[in-house]
């Protein structure tokens, strides 16, 4: 669905603002035959301290963002820096125009049932006790589709860009289809405060241009991100088809690491953090992670951003340019 990019970065972007609820991953919510989900705890995200700070300097940097962000909440009847609180992405298969987009948030139903008879060649179909809302997405171009929604309840709203994708997540939802078993790789455990966790099966037979060994030896993927108390922290573990192909990653990440800390040599603090990475193998599973503290990390990125960035804005949300 053309719509998704831009509907997810607008909720999570502007939902960074300040929020009240949390949406931990329900994995009971994921159908069981997925081969991939992404999941935004946002409440955690807004709650985080790196995470805040960076949201205030990219609207500082952007003003027009924060206006695009009042246009959405205001034709959503939603306000999108409070009112959402857990999103989650997921599918069978690593393809265009499929899977199924959860959103957790404060809705009013009725006035957004209204407008979306406003959309392309709106219809609507019935599930159980369903409503399904169909539209047609790029309406007049060479892929246009017909994608749909509908409100599983008042706080819940489920998207996907193929009516029986949806139609099977609604299943799922009322327990009458099966979500992820316990035993899945999908579905193994959250660190406390995991604003983000993203996750793959099936790797190596995912359509790729090339078949890179690095994808064909891979059987799963898993990343966690997020804040505990004052510690940032990020975890990256890739399962390979054998320990040996494990050991071959677990070399290359750690070259990656030392480049980065050789090009910024000349920034000790930067490559001090740098240097905070941990590379191991345990069995045929290459890990690689971090943990700081979140001003250690922000006072970098600050820094770095302001390096890096092409936009002339206010700077370092630490005081003016020198």
């Amino acid at each position: 669905m053309r719509a998704w990019p831009a509907i997810v970065v607008a909720w999570v972007t502007a939902a960074l603002g300040g929020g009240l609820w949390a949406a931990p991953v329900d994995f009971a919510q994921v159908g069981a035959d997925a081969g991939w989900l992404v999941h935004l705890d946002v409440d955690v995200l807004r709650n985080g301290s790196l995470i805040e700070k960076a949201f205030h300097r990219l609207m500082a940097e952007r003003p027009h963002m924060e206006k695009q962000l009042d246009a959405l909440s205001e034709l959503l009847d939603l306000d999108l820096r409070r009112d959402v609180y857990g999103i989650t992405a997921y599918g069978k298969r690593f393809a265009e125009h499929e899977g199924v987009l959860l959103v957790h948030a404060r809705f009013k139903p009725e006035a957004l049932k209204a407008k979306a008879h406003w959309l392309p060649e709106h219809q609507t179909v019935g599930h159980g006790r369903f409503e399904i809302h169909t539209w047609l997405d790029a309406k007049g171009k060479p892929d246009q589709r017909r994608v749909g929604a509908a409100f599983f309840r008042d706080d819940l709203i489920v998207f996907s860009p193929r009516i029986e994708d949806l139609k099977s997540a609604l299943d799922v939802l009322r327990g009458v289809a099966p979500g992820l078993p316990k035993n899945s790789p999908l579905a193994g455990p959250v660190p406390e405060g995991a604003a983000l966790v993203a996750r793959a099966i099936r790797l190596s037979s995912a359509p790729v241009p090339f078949k890179s060994p690095l994808v064909t030896q891979s059987e799963a993927f898993s990343l966690v991100v997020g804040q505990s108390g004052d510690q940032v922290f990020a975890e990256a573990r890739l399962q390979m088809k054998s320990p040996e192909a494990a050991c071959l990653v677990k070399e290359i990440v750690e070259g990656i690491c030392a480049m980065a800390v050789l090009q910024w040599s000349d920034d000790p603090s930067l490559a001090g953090l740098l240097r905070r990475f941990e590379v191991r193998q345990h069995q045929t599973t290459a890990i690689a992670a971090i943990r700081a503290p979140a001003e250690e990390v922000w006072r970098e990125v600050d820094r770095v951003w302001t390096r890096l960035s092409p936009v002339e804005g206010p700077g370092p949300l630490t005081g003016p340019k020198p």
